[in-house]
């Protein structure tokens, strides 16, 4: 489906209201080339590549940052081919992230399918990861453009970092918003931003590069903001993963963040006290101090506590905060005047 606007609409028009359908359908030929890439990526003698990699690529997935490479090429007037190949690179590198979390984060499910290393193996998983990331590399170097490789090999840099910092922080219910912060930024929000940088570099458009980059780190932290709450609000077969998964595993997330601190402030007052406890028999040295157990409680049990001190209002209002600048229309005027809207007080 294509969009189609009347005369009288100017598609610049902060009135008028496109659906995500009409965003895909407006570069749904430049999407169809994009999944030939990914395919003609997974070529290789090794036969469990390309079968476990048709597996990935073919259970879904909302293709966002390869979407954002495409719409901020067009937007800067880029005319050539290379946007595809760019695109599929920000998802394969992002499978490839992907393929590695779920060994991490021992997942069954991704996508509302089984995940690869429940079906195959944990070393499969991360063997087709590392094929991933390191395809994506050729692909840039056959590109040929420095400036891309510098953007995408710091981004990965950064990313492996948001995940360590993810895991040495796990379980830790000392954690605060400005780690919380720096891991989403890290873990999630700096590929999605790379992605939309990448228009202005083949569009020979540096000027535009700042806002870009910034609209894709805002939107991808109100992207992880929205995960994280529907971790705790949705319905398992709506998400496509396992509910309450980031509790399971020690995830200390923001509405567990503002729980933990809204129970600390009843327990001064006088209320609830909140107690950190350790697993008998756990071996874990006491100097590290207290950490968050994975708990083999089915997590729902622990849902409404985060509801109850709005644990989950606060990570929604957090995410409008975001949004003011990316998710509600983070540039105005025609592209050729393009400026960040300033965020509301």
């Amino acid at each position: 489906m294509m969009i189609s606007l009347s005369e009288d609409q100017n598609p610049w028009d902060e009135q008028l209201v496109l659906t995500m359908e009409d965003v895909f359908g407006y570069v749904e030929e430049d999407l169809r080339r994009v999944e030939q890439v990914l395919r003609n990526g997974l070529s290789s003698e090794v036969s469990l590549i390309p079968q476990v990699g048709r597996y990935v690529f073919e259970s879904g997935g909302k293709r966002m940052r390869p979407l954002l490479t495409i719409l901020s090429s067009r937007l800067c007037g880029y005319q050539g081919n290379a946007h595809v190949i760019m695109a599929a690179v920000t998802e394969l590198i992002h499978t490839a992230t992907l393929l590695h979390d779920d060994v991490v984060d021992h997942a069954d499910l991704r996508r509302g399918s089984r995940s690869v290393n429940s079906l195959w193996s944990s070393e499969t998983s991360i063997l087709i990861g590392d094929f991933l990331f390191t395809r994506s590399f050729c692909m840039m170097v056959e590109h040929g453009d420095m400036r891309i490789l510098e953007l995408m090999s710091k981004a990965c840099n950064q990313l492996a970092e948001g995940e360590i910092l993810e895991l040495a922080k796990s379980g830790d219910p000392g954690i605060g918003e400005d780690d919380y912060l720096a891991i989403v930024r890290d873990k999630t929000a700096v590929l999605i931003s790379a992605a939309c940088r990448l228009g202005p570099i083949l569009g020979e458009k540096p000027e535009w590069e700042g806002d870009l980059s910034l609209f894709g780190m805002n939107l991808g932290v109100a992207f992880q903001l929205v995960d994280d709450v529907l971790d705790y609000a949705a319905e398992e077969e709506e998400l496509g993963k396992t509910i309450g998964k980031d509790i399971q595993e020690g995830k200390v997330t923001l509405p567990i963040i503002r729980t933990v601190h809204r129970l600390g402030e009843k327990e001064a007052h006088g209320g609830h006290k909140v107690q950190i406890r350790e697993p008998k028999g756990s071996a874990r040295d006491p100097r590290d101090g207290p950490k968050l157990r994975r708990s083999p409680v089915h997590p729902a049990d622990g849902l409404p506590i985060c509801g109850g001190s709005q644990g989950q209002a606060y990570g929604a209002s957090s995410l409008q905060g975001q949004g003011r600048y990316a998710g509600s229309g983070g540039f105005r005027g025609s592209p050729q005047e393009m400026s960040p809207k300033p965020p509301r007080a």
